[in-house]
């Protein structure tokens, strides 16, 4: 009897527990509801303007010209703009809070260009030096670029304004690996599969 008026309060309070967490799984940790979040966030938005705008420079532009023209004939692809987070990922055995702190110093990072493999596994990164690059934390962010890409063993490209065709063409063939083979013309007439492996 004793054992039967324990068990029926405990059952209880496990009963409301339960309850109180079910309610509280449809809340955000500020106390407002997923949904109610999620308005908030899209509302923030209202009476804005949205337009779009070029991700890249004149200067960046023209460089971007000259890398396609050198990459024309390799089994390559050539990606503007890629975030630092998708290439490298990073840990350490043991203090997950240094990884933490040192994904912290390249993941909000960007390299200008990005040349990967048709696995699209990456190459190297090329990062251009124009006007305006000098000053303010660029240097910062350079040295923490320099780091991750010398860490992952991977080759960072770094060229300056008014580089030539040449001068680019030579540094990035430079650290192309022998895997990245030239095409091989399609036969007149035939189009080139793009599913062709290199």
């Amino acid at each position: 009897m004793i054992q039967d008026d324990i068990a029926i309060p405990a059952i209880a309070f496990i009963a409301v527990v339960f309850v109180l967490l079910a309610k509280a799984g449809g809340r955000s940790r500020g106390g407002r509801s997923k949904s109610t979040t999620v308005a908030a966030k899209s509302s923030a938005m209202d009476g804005c303007q949205v337009r779009t705008k070029p991700i890249m420079s004149t200067e960046q532009g023209r460089v971007h010209e000259m890398l396609i023209a050198i990459l024309a004939d390799r089994n390559v692809y050539l990606c503007p703009e890629v975030s630092l987070s998708a290439v490298f990922t990073l840990r350490h055995p043991g203090d997950s809070n240094k990884a933490f702190a040192a994904r912290g110093t390249f993941s909000q990072k960007y390299v200008d260009f990005l040349v990967t493999d048709h696995r699209h596994l990456p190459i190297c990164g090329i990062e251009y030096h124009g006007s305006g690059h000098r000053g303010g934390t660029s240097e910062i962010r350079d040295a923490a670029k320099r780091r991750v890409f010398e860490m992952a063993g991977l080759p960072l490209v770094e060229v300056e304004k008014g580089v030539t065709a040449e001068t680019l063409r030579a540094r990035v063939e430079g650290v192309l690996p022998d895997k990245v083979r030239r095409r091989v013309p399609s036969p007149p007439g035939r189009a080139p599969s793009p599913n062709r492996r290199g």
